[in-house]
Order: C-alpha cells, then sequence, then structure tokens
C-alpha cells in the first residue's frame, strides 16, 4: 500500500513538472515577430552621442537613484564638451558626480537641479564617471576625431 502510494505521488509529481515546463517554454515565444531582444550587455555597449552647438558637445544625463541615463556617452577628442547632469535622485550615492581622469567632481547635487560640466577630452580613450561610492556608473568613450598628426582626414 506504502509502495502504491508513493509511486501516485512520484507519478504526480512528474506529471505536474512536465506541464509547467511546456507552458514556461510556450512563454519564451512571446515577443513580437522581427522584434530583437537585447542583454543588457549589449545595451551597455551602446553610447548616446551629443549634440554639437556652437562647435560644443552637448549632452544631458539623468541621475536616478539606480543609473544614470544615458550611462555611456562618445565624444571627440579635442572639441569642448558639456555635460549636464539633471538631478532625480533621492539618495545621497546620486548627489555626487565624479570622474579623476576628466578632473569632473561635482558633489551635493540636490534633487531636480541640472549642473553643467564643461571640459575639453583631448586624449581618446574609454574614461568612467560614478557616484562617490562607485554604485552608479557610466562610460565616456573619447574617439579620436579623424585627423593625423599631419592634419590630414583619415
Amino acid at each position: 500500500m506504502k509502495r502504491t502510494l508513493a509511486l501516485f505521488a512520484l507519478g504526480g509529481t512528474l506529471l505536474f513538472s512536465a506541464c509547467a515546463k511546456e507552458e514556461a517554454n510556450e512563454n519564451t515565444n512571446d515577443l513580437a515577430e522581427g522584434t530583437e531582444q537585447t542583454t543588457p550587455e549589449e545595451q551597455a555597449t551602446e553610447s548616446a552621442r551629443p549634440e554639437v552647438v556652437g562647435g560644443i558637445q552637448v549632452i544631458t544625463v539623468k541621475v536616478t537613484d539606480m543609473k544614470y541615463e544615458p550611462a555611456n556617452i562618445a565624444l571627440t577628442a579635442g572639441m569642448p564638451a558639456k555635460i549636464v547632469f539633471d538631478q532625480h535622485g533621492t539618495t545621497a550615492c546620486a548627489w555626487d558626480v565624479m570622474s579623476e581622469d576628466l578632473g569632473i567632481e561635482l558633489t551635493g547635487i540636490p534633487e531636480g537641479e541640472k549642473t553643467p560640466v564643461e571640459f575639453t577630452p583631448e586624449k581618446a580613450g574609454t574614461y568612467k564617471f560614478s557616484c562617490g561610492m562607485d554604485m552608479l556608473r557610466g562610460t565616456i568613450i573619447v574617439e579620436d576625431d579623424g585627423t593625423t598628426g599631419e592634419g590630414t582626414q583619415l
């Protein structure tokens, strides 16, 4: 009797497991046809490009409690840049923005304020910026201006 009861319990468990697995497989195909799903890694590699206004690269970065939007920015070396940090965060971590390599150090940005940082990125490379606790992170990718040392276009 115990053996029969155990077999029924095992059979029921297997039956429910199989049904649950089939339902899970059906839900993986819910994306609309032609829609691509991007991974966080792919999203992280996309860089926002600034608008050039009067010879200055200008971009606004929204600061929230959880992230920078955009988190990745592409700038051109040798051209002045202005990044406006638009503060929407309420936690202390979101109040500071810094990048030692680029000389950015903003502290105590009030909620609801837009605080500009102006600098000229001289050297191509990848530079990080973050909150004071390094929990919110972003990247500034400085690209070569497209000229060689002789001033000719590549």
